[in-house]
């Protein structure tokens, strides 16, 4: 009912009243934009737009709606923008800060997605390790009760050592890891970059600097591929360092032989 009173009174009042109305809206929304205050920023520029609908001011909303992270909304207000002013003269331009957005949209799904799976991953691991631990503490012990009391002090010489059959494989896990941590960290750096150059990105737009403006969009838009290669990369490391590791413990099996020894022959290994 209030609603529809405004809009009676704001259709009743003279077109210039009404004009004039939505420049200070846009004023005072521009202002709010620039104080980075974007809610406040896109209440006025959505009351001017009420008031008088220019083509204009959907450019705008789109760029707060960017801003707040609004990604469908300002897909939306550009998008109507072009369907009102399919001629103007930044259209195509238009139509690569929607690609641009779509494609920063993907990228943040993509790294949500891959946050996820690394908890999980961490997970499993965490938990295999407590499984190991537990496995080679009940083999530790199941060994030493069955070992004989006149068994050599030590094992044939011909055999190679638990620590010596594993070690290359326990290496490159280790090894594997490491790279992953340093993959990981180089996409770390790489993102914290990004920001600082999302910063110029959006003083560029707020000075409607537009040539510096898609320039850093677009070298926005390459480091975050990077970013994401970085982070697969680290992820496919990580997985390797594991599945080596893995393979290690299974090596650290001692396999049952049979020796001679000076009281006669003698049987090893882990049952």
């Amino acid at each position: 009912m209030i609603t529809g009173i405004l809009l009676a009174l704001i259709l009743s009042a003279p077109l210039g009243s009404a004009q004039e109305k939505a420049k200070v809206a846009y004023a005072e929304g521009i202002s709010a934009f620039k104080a980075k205050e974007y809610k406040a920023a896109l209440d006025k520029l959505e009351y001017a737009y009420m008031l008088d609908p220019s083509p204009n001011l959907l450019f705008n909303l789109g760029r707060v709606c960017e801003e707040m992270g609004d990604f469908d909304k300002a897909i939306h207000y550009f998008q109507l923008y072009l369907d009102r002013h399919p001629d103007a003269e930044d259209a195509d331009e238009v139509r690569g800060q929607i690609k641009g957005i779509q494609t920063v949209q993907k990228f943040r799904d993509e790294q949500k997605a891959a946050a996820e799976k690394a908890a999980a991953e961490k997970a499993a691991a965490e938990k295999a390790a407590a499984e190991k631990a537990a496995a080679e503490k009940a083999a530790a012990e199941k060994a030493a009760a069955s070992q004989p009391a006149s068994r050599p002090a030590s094992a044939p010489t011909s055999q190679p050592t638990q620590g010596e059959a594993g070690r290359p494989m326990r290496l490159g896990g280790w090894a594997s890891i490491g790279l992953a941590g340093a993959l990981a960290l180089g996409a770390v750096a790489l993102d914290l970059h990004t920001s600082g150059l999302i910063d110029d990105y959006k003083v560029a737009a707020a000075a409607s600097d537009r040539a510096r403006y898609y320039d850093l969009r677009d070298e926005i838009d390459a480091k975050n591929t990077w970013t994401l290669t970085l982070y697969g990369a680290a992820l496919i490391a990580g997985g390797v360092g594991g599945a080596l590791l893995y393979l290690d413990h299974q090596a650290q099996q001692a396999p049952v032989g049979v020796s001679l020894a000076p009281t006669g022959f003698v049987l090893y290994g882990a049952f």
